[in-house]
């Protein structure tokens, strides 16, 4: 995966990348999770004195097409009501099949969390975007976190439907004719 998106805004990856998979239970979901800090740079090391933060991207294959849908649907109405700032989880057009963003409640002064989760076809990426700065983040600057967001998102859903394309729809309970 590449965090380019966020480059002007929060850096570039610094530390190792943390990932594992995940999915309790294979005959519904298999799925990924990774996590990597970003820092700005100042002559080669982290300048924590200039906006940072960390991407926690969840990547979900649910069983079947109705499923990710459903869970999908399940999600963003759980989302909005327990974790969104205003109660409300926004449709994010231009992003898979179907996607809603929002701005967690735990959000405040100094940091801003986004999230973003899209759908396309049987896949799910979710993405949590935590950043911090020595001042109170702008509405124009919590856009700019949720274009850099939506760009990194859609980088992720291409990359994923190339290495491990949406399986083909079975023709065996289709009646021949």
């Amino acid at each position: 995966m590449t965090y380019k998106a966020f480059a002007a805004g929060l850096g570039t990856p610094s530390g190792p990348l943390s990932s594992e998979n995940r999915g309790s239970d294979p005959t519904s979901a298999v799925g990924a999770n990774c996590t990597q800090s970003l820092s700005q740079q100042s002559g080669g090391t982290p300048d924590s004195a200039l906006a940072n933060g960390v991407i926690d991207t969840k990547i979900t294959f649910w069983h079947d097409v109705d499923l990710a849908k459903r869970q999908f649907n399940y999600s963003r109405e759980t989302d909005a009501k327990d974790y969104a700032t205003d109660g409300k989880a926004l449709s994010q057009p231009d992003t898979g099949t179907e996607a809603y963003r929002y701005l967690r409640k735990q959000s405040g002064a100094g940091i801003a969390i986004v999230e973003l989760v899209a759908r396309h076809s049987n896949l799910q990426v979710s993405v949590r975007v935590i950043a911090s700065s020595r001042t109170a983040w702008t509405d124009a600057q919590i856009t700019g976190l949720f274009e850099q967001t939506t760009a990194y998102t859609q980088a992720v859903l291409t990359a994923v439907h190339v290495a491990a394309p949406a399986p083909a729809i079975s023709t065996a309970a289709t009646p021949s004719g």
